[in-house]
């Protein structure tokens, strides 16, 4: 058993194990993980991983327990109600339920890896981005009852560094109490709406809760589960949560309700129009080939394009636009125009051609949105958008200015707005660009005849912005304004 170094055992009021506690500074492992539950104070937790120690909570190492029983409850009720109708017998119940015990376990087992995976992504998040954990621990405290920062030692926005490591991230413990209530918040906020009744979108996230052996005799039952709703909520929270971190929520209450519940759908429906699920099964099962933190890289990398199409959905699509059966209909088509670009695959890991080739095409699948925007605006043909809005993006390396203004370090919240405006009158100039492209463009010709033509007539020096991106590319300290420079010039057309 562990304290921190300024608990007192007869506070802990453990009379029974004071003999075998010992303080968090006199653990010297690197690591520790847990098979029991009670074991360390938060306050321990927090001493020792202030002082480098890497470790979780009890309930989230521990998790496989409880995840296996829910199984088996949810299992029961779906087979004794087929027993009740007579369509199973007790014997036959009894062997399904033997037999579907190696997927269940195989299950419960990812979703620990996943969970343990999402607060390493957060750690990383939190460096470079602190702002957005207090944001969400004050969403938290706003919208659950049983989540107040004192039970879990969280220190006011104002103390925050008290929970801050030497690297400047934020320690896991804290992260993991954070994962596990934005998980509920998630699950609350979804089993009080209507969604669920309104739209079948929904429908494969239950379906994923149980073995495939049972889904192709039972879907109808399935379909009719009791807990139906409570089971698809934590699948979806699960999900968003352990992928996009517990600062998915941090924009609740600025968006409310309604909007958040879209954000919710439109993350599901990136997801899939990005084959996310594909490459991130890719990406793990090279476990131990591919080094942590280029695997991290790449983790964080397809949520932040995620992320960018999420936002272009909830910032320039009215609701009654967002039609994600009909975003999902053109995954083929926009995959098809990528691949006509024949961009050369940008090499992320050696050797690993499904991984280099996803993150080639994720540079242009990211504006998705954006071409869907722009076929509502102009009601052009959608592949007549998309081939001249590719053709575009891909003459003036957008991926790459897009790219160079995220990751350039800001030092102040003034600088952080100027970001945020750079990358928006970069998006909404590609917007306006195309629509004049697709009204300038003649019946029969190619999109790089269309932009090299509209050039010439506006007088614009594409020489110019060339040299603006290979500085971009070669200056190892670039600043805002090396940034707003380039995009400038593009404003200019």
């Amino acid at each position: 058993y562990v304290k921190s170094s300024n608990e007192s055992n007869i506070t802990l009021g453990d009379k029974e194990n004071e003999f075998v506690r010992i303080d968090a500074d006199e653990i010297g492992a690197k690591v520790v993980c847990e098979g029991a539950n009670l074991a360390l104070t938060m306050s321990a937790r927090i001493e020792y991983s202030l002082n480098g120690g890497k470790i979780n909570l009890d309930s989230i190492d521990n998790s496989a327990g409880v995840d296996t029983s829910d199984h088996e409850v949810n299992l029961k009720i779906l087979l004794n109600a087929l027993v009740q109708k007579d369509i199973i017998g007790e014997a036959e119940k009894n062997s399904t339920l033997q037999g579907i015990s190696e997927t269940v376990v195989s299950g419960v087992m990812w979703t620990n890896y996943l969970q343990s995976l999402s607060i390493s992504l957060d750690t990383i998040r939190s460096q470079k981005d602190m702002d957005t954990f207090k944001r969400s621990l004050s969403v938290l405290g706003k919208n659950l009852d049983v989540f107040k920062r004192s039970y879990f030692n969280i220190p006011r926005d104002r103390d925050f560094d008290e929970v801050i490591d030497s690297e400047g991230k934020l320690i896991r413990p804290i992260i993991a109490t954070m994962t596990l209530y934005a998980k509920i918040l998630l699950q609350d906020l979804l089993c009080g709406c209507s969604m669920y009744d309104e739209d079948s979108f929904f429908d494969r996230y239950l379906l994923k809760y149980f073995p495939k052996s049972l889904i192709a005799i039972y879907e109808g039952e399935m379909r009719q589960h009791p807990l139906k709703k409570e089971i698809t909520s934590m699948i979806i929270a699960n999900k968003i949560i352990n992928n996009a971190g517990a600062t998915f929520i941090q924009d609740l209450d600025l968006l409310g309700r309604e909007k958040f519940l879209l954000k919710i759908k439109a993350y599901l429906a990136t997801n899939q129009l990005f084959d996310s699920n594909d490459i991130r099964f890719e990406i793990y099962r090279n476990d131990y080939e591919i080094e942590p933190l280029k695997q991290y890289k790449m983790l964080l990398k397809i949520e932040d394009e995620i992320a960018y199409n999420v936002q272009w959905m909830l910032k320039s699509l009215k609701k009654e636009e967002i039609d994600f059966g009909s975003i999902l209909e053109y995954k083929v088509s926009i995959k098809d125009m990528i691949s006509a670009l024949n961009v050369p695959n940008h090499i992320v890991v050696t050797g690993h051609d499904p991984i280099n080739k996803f993150f080639t095409n994720l540079n242009f699948l990211k504006f998705s949105s954006t071409i869907i925007k722009i076929k509502q605006l102009s009601k052009a043909d959608f592949k007549d958008v998309s081939m001249l809005f590719y053709a575009l993006v891909q003459k003036f390396e957008i991926p790459l200015l897009m790219e160079t203004i995220q990751n350039i370090s800001v030092k102040n919240e003034t600088q952080e707005h100027l970001r945020i405006q750079i990358k928006q009158l970069l998006e909404f100039k590609l917007v306006d660009l195309t629509k004049e492209l697709l009204q300038f463009q003649r019946e029969g010709e190619k999109a790089d005849e269309v932009i090299e033509s509209f050039f010439k007539e506006k007088e614009f020096d594409i020489y110019k912005h060339q040299e603006m991106i290979e500085f971009i590319k070669t200056s190892e300290h670039l600043s805002m304004s090396d940034l707003s420079v380039s995009v400038n010039h593009l404003l200019l057309i």
